[in-house]
C-alpha cells in the first residue's frame, strides 16, 4: 500500500505540510500475523494479504525486525513508526493501539533513533 509517491513526498517536504498516515502501522502487517499463507485463515487475513503482502512489504518486515533487533529488542511496528517519524518532513502516525501495552510500545518508539541510511535500507533504497 503506497499512501504517497516519493513526488507527493517532495511536495510535503517542500511546503511543510504535514501528512496525516492513517494505518501507519499497516493495520498490524508489521506484527508479522498476515506474512505467509497460513495467515490468511479468514476475509480480514485474506484482505491484509492482498493489500500489504507484496514482495517488497515482506522484505520490508524482514529488515524491520533486522534492524530492530541490531538496535537493541525493538520490535517491527515500533521500528515501522519510528521510521515514519524520521520522514524529512511533518508527518502525524495516526495508530491504533487495542489495549495499553499497544500504547506503550507506540510511544516508546518516538525514542528510537534511525540514521538516513537506516530509513533508506528500510525503505528499500539501498
Amino acid at each position: 500500500l503506497v499512501s504517497v509517491d516519493p513526488a507527493g513526498e517532495l511536495w510535503h517536504q517542500r511546503t511543510g505540510t504535514p501528512l496525516l498516515s492513517w494505518s501507519a502501522q499497516a493495520r498490524g502487517f508489521f506484527t508479522g500475523r498476515f506474512s505467509g499463507p497460513e495467515a490468511a485463515t479468514d476475509s480480514f487475513g485474506q484482505r491484509m494479504q492482498q493489500v500489504y503482502g507484496s514482495p517488497e512489504n515482506a522484505e520490508r518486515l524482514r529488515r524491520a525486525i533486522d534492524l530492530g533487533k541490531r538496535k537493541g529488542g525493538w520490535s517491527a511496528p515500533q521500528v515501522a513508526l519510528a521510521w515514519l517519524l524520521h520522514r524529512p518532513f511533518p508527518l502525524v502516525p495516526i495508530v491504533g493501539p487495542h489495549n495499553k501495552e499497544e500504547l506503550l510500545s507506540c510511544i516508546a518508539a518516538t525514542r528510537l533513533e534511525l540514521s538516513p541510511q537506516d530509513c533508506a535500507w528500510l525503505n528499500l533504497q539501498r
